[in-house]
């Protein structure tokens, strides 16, 4: 019988490992490697992401949205632990560009050179912001989360002082009367990639004056990326709200999740030449033709349709969306269309 030989790990500089991890691709292989290397052998910035691999395993830094690995992500508040912080204020320096953080976690010593996503959970005075390199905040604005008129004013009043402030994501759930103060706000911002999210059984809608207010936003800003969340738009404003997001030639990302905008987004238009992700929820069959006529070779590389269940509909329709418009779109490579009702005819294409 052949003797087996043990094979320990080789004796690799803790620079060289630093080099090595930062070409790992994958959080879970990350933390293999760490876990399996010995402890003098890890740089202090790699002991410190091993030590939080090992929070994140025992539950110690929250569940949704949390990554460690390629992009820092802790968007939830951390227990006030020291010896964690110090964890984290260890490991920072592996990643060279951006951090999200939690404001509980934003006390750490972030490196000059690394910029700063934050998720704002309650008010905190705009002079302690990290205002010089906050590229993207997101906040839920509810009067639960001690969100008064007056913290409020504060944030509009920041926004506008935010200068590498790219990204801006709002869960809406303060009173209807005050949110006109937050769209200002955002339009005389630097925000470029906006996510608004409303509540589902909301009573606000946005009038006549909101959609003019957004419709010169995306006329005078090189707006990327807009998601709106439950939006609604009363009625004599829809057309005119949905020929805005067609004339922004910016706009790379559109989100939509509400019943008449679904609709009225592919009336008499075509999706622009710069879009290349689109979503649309709550789409109704009866508009096929012209959810055919609006995507007929479009850009677009990204497309999510959800249609409303249980609705009647037409096969042959069916049949031309998946034989006919989709053919066209020569740039598409993902396409997700839950709640679609293929007919026999169209599952056989």
């Amino acid at each position: 019988m052949t003797k087996r030989t043990r094979v320990t790990a080789p004796d690799l500089a803790p620079e060289l490992l630093e080099a090595i991890v930062a070409f790992v691709p994958r959080q879970h292989d990350v933390h293999v490697l760490l876990a399996s290397l010995p402890a003098a052998q890890l740089s202090t910035p790699l002991l410190g992401l091993r030590r939080l691999f090992v929070a994140l395993y025992r539950g110690r830094l929250g569940v949704d949205g949390v990554t460690l690995w390629p992009r820092l992500c802790l968007p939830h508040a951390l227990p006030d632990d020291a010896a964690l912080l110090a964890h984290l204020s260890a490991a920072l320096s592996l990643y060279p560009s951006t951090v999200a953080l939690s404001w509980s976690s934003a006390r750490v010593v972030v490196p000059a050179s690394t910029s700063i996503a934050l998720t704002l959970p309650s008010p905190v005075p705009f002079a302690s912001w990290p205002s010089e390199r906050l590229t993207a905040l997101s906040v839920t604005l509810s009067p639960r989360a001690a969100w008064t008129r007056g913290a409020l004013v504060e944030l509009c009043t920041g926004l506008r002082h935010l200068p590498m402030l790219s990204r801006l994501c709002v869960h809406w759930a303060h009173a209807a009367e005050d949110f006109g103060c937050l769209l200002q706000a955002i339009t005389l911002s630097h925000v470029v990639d906006l996510e608004l999210q409303f509540a589902r059984d909301d009573r606000m809608s946005w009038n006549a004056d909101a959609v003019s207010t957004i419709a010169s936003w995306l006329q005078a800003r090189p707006v990327t990326t807009l998601t709106l969340g439950f939006l609604k738009v009363d009625e004599p404003s829809v057309a005119a709200f949905c020929a805005a997001l067609h004339a922004c030639r910016t706009l790379q990302s559109l989100s939509l999740d509400q019943g008449a905008l679904a609709h009225a987004y592919f009336v008499d238009a075509h999706v622009p030449p710069t879009l290349t992700s689109l979503a649309v929820h709550g789409c109704r069959y009866t508009g096929m033709r012209s959810i055919m006529a609006c995507l007929q070779h479009a850009q677009l590389e990204v497309l999510c349709l959800s249609f409303r269940m249980h609705e009647p509909r037409k096969d042959d329709e069916l049949l031309r969306f998946v034989t006919e418009t989709l053919p066209t779109l020569t740039r598409l490579r993902s396409l997700d269309l839950p709640h679609y009702s293929f007919c026999p005819a169209s599952v056989a294409a």
